[in-house]
């Protein structure tokens, strides 16, 4: 599987691990050795994070010139991804290949957004 950008609530970790099915268990940087998810600081260029208008959650929209702040995860595999499908779907997102920046390099990832005209962004 490839590499996910995440850049709103996921990126918390425990939030994640609850969506990913391990019941709060830690990951990335708090998990064990036998955990294979890798969670890196990451930014996705020409891209900005809104809060979406009359909700609580945000949403990536095309920006020239921003810088959105997120994590890069890899590692995960086809049931996690079900499962972020499954939670992100539910908001109408789908997902997008990007590059995103970790730490001066680019890599290869995808993002979900939401799809075109579905939400409204403060201060879009």
């Amino acid at each position: 599987m490839s590499a996910l950008f995440l850049y709103g609530t996921l990126r918390e970790t425990r939030l994640l691990s609850v969506v990913l099915g391990q019941g709060g268990r830690p990951v990335g940087g708090d998990a064990t050795p036998d955990d294979a998810i890798s969670i890196q600081p990451a930014t996705l260029p020409d891209h900005a994070v809104l809060a979406v208008d009359g909700q609580d959650f945000p949403m990536i929209v095309p920006r020239s010139g921003a810088r959105a702040r997120g994590v890069l995860v890899d590692g995960l595999d086809t049931r996690a991804f079900k499962r972020l499908r499954y939670y992100e779907g539910g908001h109408g997102y789908v997902l997008v290949p990007v590059s995103v920046d970790v730490g001066g390099q680019m890599r290869r990832a995808r993002v979900f957004m939401p799809q075109l005209g579905r939400w409204q962004g403060r201060g879009a």
